[in-house]
């Protein structure tokens, strides 16, 4: 919303005429590029990496299954060492 009003407002810089028109044009065409520019940055580019992103890691559940997976097999490494009698 905020990127179509400032688009919609830069619109009579850049369709202005008169004294001063060439300054206003060209700061209504930077004005429009950069809002532009953002709004395609914010609707495109943002998601795409996150998506990207996001592939490697898991849902928190699933993080949390894999290190109770991870800290159940833990004490029966250490069970397994102990029973050969290599403890110190």
């Amino acid at each position: 919303m905020t990127g179509i009003t400032n688009a919609a407002g830069s619109t009579p810089l850049l369709l202005s005429t008169g004294a001063g028109a060439g300054t206003r044009t060209v700061i209504g065409t930077v004005i429009l590029a950069g809002v532009l520019a953002a709004t395609l940055f914010t609707l495109l580019v943002v998601p795409v990496a996150y998506d990207l992103l996001a592939r490697r890691t898991g849902s928190p559940r699933d993080v949390a299954r894999r290190l109770e997976r991870e800290e159940q097999a833990v004490p029966k490494a250490h069970a397994a060492h102990d029973a050969t009698g290599l403890a110190g």
